[in-house]
């Protein structure tokens, strides 16, 4: 699965690339999102205002009230019942938007449902030659998986680039972050600092075992011990890319994750891939 997720990952982002170096004349990007909490929908605005997109919220006919417990819940049950929520009509005029911004939040590993909801019930509406562009919220991963849970929900997705991030970070770096993916994807102009490569990995040390554990504490969705490690340096400091073992697997699963030690700062991850 993981190979198939980065296969179709780099072709999405090739084919994508392409379409954003056009001539961007006439026109228009539409961004539609759906947030429980309030996290994506920041990052949705943010995207609106660098693009100065149109902008549209979806809301499911039954809202997921309570707390966080309680949507999880209700989110197992839809998933063991194979079911997905009603959504509320939206009005859009599809035909004048040439690029359109999907957000939403991860719940499972997956795009969360009401956002397949939406795949699914205006997938008809997504033309071949329109650049989508998905981007999510997470606790710790779940980009590449996200992506692929709308994927197989309907084929009439156009090849695509992707963002995501923590939402633990989204108020200290959500803005460079953004800044950061429209500029290097061609979406904005812009100058962008280009980063080098990871090293090749190599068998963790101590230093690097404890910055694992400081990046990972107090975290109660991440057990896993270091086992190899690729470092690169960018303006900002260190980003460490580890090969784990996944202390909750029972197959002790390799994960991958990604943590950056800016100047100064405590580390932190970014990004768990599974």
């Amino acid at each position: 699965m993981r190979q198939f997720v980065l296969f179709l990952f780099l072709i999405l982002i090739c084919a994508c690339e392409s379409k954003n170096n056009k001539d961007d004349e006439g026109k228009k990007t539409l961004i539609v999102y759906y947030s429980q909490t309030g996290a994506t929908e920041k990052v949705a605005k943010e995207f609106q205002h660098r693009l100065g997109a149109d902008i549209v919220s979806i809301d499911v006919v039954e809202p997921y009230a309570g707390d966080f417990q309680q949507t999880i819940e209700r989110c197992r049950k839809e998933r063991e019942m194979n079911v997905l929520p009603e959504l509320k009509d939206v009005d859009i005029h599809w035909n004048e938007y040439d690029t359109l911004f999907i957000g939403y939040p991860i719940w499972f590993g997956d795009a969360a449902s009401p956002m397949q909801a939406f795949v699914k019930k205006y997938g008809d509406s997504l033309r071949t030659d329109m650049c989508i562009i998905p981007f999510c919220t997470f606790g710790s991963g779940g980009l590449g998986s996200g992506i692929h849970s709308l994927v197989s929900i309907n084929d009439n997705l156009a090849p695509t680039i992707a963002f995501g991030i923590r939402t633990v970070r989204i108020d200290s770096a959500a803005c460079d972050e953004i800044d950061y993916f429209l500029k290097s994807h061609g979406i904005i102009d812009g100058d962008y600092e280009v980063y080098p490569d990871y090293s090749p990995q190599y068998t963790v040390n101590g230093a690097e075992s404890e910055i694992f554990s400081q990046a990972c504490d107090g975290y109660p969705m991440l057990h896993a011990t270091p086992i190899s490690v690729g470092i690169r340096k960018t303006s900002k400091g260190t980003d460490y890319n580890f090969i784990a073992k996944d202390d909750d697997s029972p197959e002790n699963a390799k994960i991958q994750v990604i943590i950056s030690v800016h100047d100064g700062s405590k580390p932190e991850f970014t990004e768990v891939i599974r």
